[in-house]
């Protein structure tokens, strides 16, 4: 099952115990319901959605009946919910948001019918498809609940969405998902984590490679001076630091700079390498 579904399953659960707030629920389903000549055509791929869809029409004077196919659920809806429902107008009617609950009910409903939400592991996407010309309503009405939603258009299509994960998980508390919203909380709070990780790692590793690098460019000047001789040559405090640098090739400037008598600070054993390092291009 996906996360979307999984979310859908879970809102489809959800009791409304006052009539308002059922009807503005089964009027956010209907929303995006194709219209017959008899009646309204809920689809789903749902049967708890389906199932949904009738129990909220039993006390409206419509009748309702679902039918199964391939991929889902065909609920049919007879014409007398148009007596309850504004459902004709191409403009968002909110005659059916009676109470402040009825908001969260209209969303839920508006939700479970057209749409769909990403695993938070894998993004941040929330989207209400194929919303119409009633698309500029929801929006609006959206912003005044406090979501900023975007709109899409793919062909014909116009859709509003989410990305925006704090909104998301907002949303999905909103609309009654309190478990999705936590998951989602939950997987953005190990992600950034995971990439805070990352981030040090990264950092260490650079650190170790190019504290590495100059290792070997060190090791390597010492060697040459030591063959041509030059060593000797050196004043006592370079040539103690050659010696130092050579018995413990594997250690930081940190490390290093403890082994000497009395010890020296990091920059001066660096300033000392560089003296190395510089003497060694010469010969």
């Amino acid at each position: 099952m996906s996360f979307s579904s999984d979310v859908k399953k879970q809102l489809c659960a959800i009791k409304e115990r006052k009539e308002c707030c059922r009807m503005a629920l089964l009027y956010g389903m209907l929303l995006t319901a194709k219209h017959e000549h008899d009646g309204v055509k809920f689809i789903s791929s749902s049967e708890e959605a389906a199932a949904l869809c009738v129990s909220l029409t039993e006390k409206s004077p419509a009748r309702a009946a679902t039918v199964p196919y391939a991929t889902g659920f065909e609920t049919y809806i007879s014409e007398e919910i148009y007596l309850v429902l504004p459902l004709i107008s191409e403009k968002l009617d909110l005659t059916p948001i009676v109470c402040e609950r009825c908001r969260n009910s209209f969303f839920r409903g508006l939700f479970i019918a057209c749409g769909s939400v990403t695993a938070p592991e894998k993004g941040y996407h929330l989207e209400l498809a194929a919303t119409g010309a009633r698309t500029e309503g929801i929006a609006s009405f959206a912003a005044e609940n406090g979501f900023n939603f975007r709109e899409v258009v793919r062909g014909a299509e116009r859709s509003l969405y989410i990305k925006d994960s704090e909104e998301i998980e907002d949303f999905l508390a909103f609309i009654g998902a309190a478990k999705a919203s936590l998951d989602f909380m939950n997987a953005k709070i190990s992600k950034e984590v995971r990439n805070d990780i990352n981030r040090i790692t990264n950092f260490e590793t650079a650190n170790i490679d190019k504290a590495a690098t100059a290792a070997a460019a060190q090791l390597e000047a010492i060697r040459a001076l030591v063959n041509s001789g030059e060593i000797d040559t050196l004043p006592q405090e370079l040539r103690e630091t050659a010696k130092v640098r050579v018995e413990n090739p594997e250690m930081s400037l940190g490390e290093l700079r403890k082994l000497f008598d009395p010890p020296i600070s990091k920059s001066g054993l660096h300033h000392r390498l560089r003296k190395v390092t510089e003497r060694a291009g010469i010969v």
